[in-house]
Order: structure tokens, then C-alpha cells, then sequence
């Protein structure tokens, strides 16, 4: 009766042992870098030996004075409205899909009064 007891214990603390692994390596899984394609290397990925070192996300540097703010966040296309922080959305589309003066454009922070402007700007840069 004793042995079973300490049997159980064993076993629930090998289960709660694996369990907090799990989450660990699923919460590393989710915060690695993601790779950015580089559309100027014509050196293939398995030859390339280029480090991909993480980037801080960077907040647009226009004022606040419009409601919407194309900008960017870690290297993606990404819609903030001020006074926040972080991004409303962020879309799945690098930056360096764009010509370097659209990149040094949304790194500033493109500014959007209304709906209507947000929509414009949203449809030159996703289509």
C-alpha cells in the first residue's frame, strides 16, 4: 500500500517534470526569430552563411496627430493606431519585399487621417 503511494508520486512528479518541458520548448518554439527572405542574394539558403540575428521591433516616429499609421514591426507591414504601442494588426509581408524608399517610408510611419486613406494605402502595399 505504502509503495503504491510513493509509486504514484513518483509518476505524477515524472508527469508534471514533462508537462513543464513541453511548455518550455513550445514557448521557445514561438519567440525564435523568423528568417527574412532576401530578395538581392542569389546565393542559395543551404550555402549562405549569414547569421539571422533578431531585430527589436521598432515603432513608427510620426506624431500622433492621425489615427491610423502604416509603419512597420519586425520587419513586417503592420497598422498602429497612436496613442498604442504596439500594432493593431500586423500583416505577413516583409518589408524588404519593397523598394528601399517604400521600406524607409513605412520605417518612418505613413500617416492615414481617415478610413478611407488607411484603405488606400493598405491596398498599394498588400496587392
Amino acid at each position: 500500500m505504502k509503495s503504491n503511494k510513493i509509486l504514484l508520486l513518483v509518476i505524477g512528479g515524472i508527469s508534471i517534470l514533462l508537462i513543464f518541458g513541453m511548455v518550455m520548448l513550445i514557448l521557445l518554439y514561438i519567440r525564435r526569430p523568423v528568417p527574412v527572405p532576401d530578395s538581392g542574394n542569389s546565393e542559395s539558403p543551404a550555402r549562405s552563411a549569414t547569421t539571422t540575428v533578431p531585430t527589436l521591433p521598432t515603432q513608427p516616429t510620426q506624431p500622433p496627430d492621425a489615427p491610423y499609421i502604416l509603419g512597420q514591426w519586425e520587419g513586417k507591414l503592420a497598422l498602429f493606431t497612436p496613442p498604442d504601442a504596439y500594432p493593431r494588426q500586423v500583416y505577413d509581408i516583409y518589408l524588404s519585399a519593397f523598394p528601399i524608399e517604400e521600406q524607409r517610408r513605412l520605417e518612418a510611419g505613413i500617416p492615414a487621417q481617415n478610413e478611407v486613406e488607411l484603405a488606400a494605402l493598405l491596398e498599394d502595399f498588400t496587392s
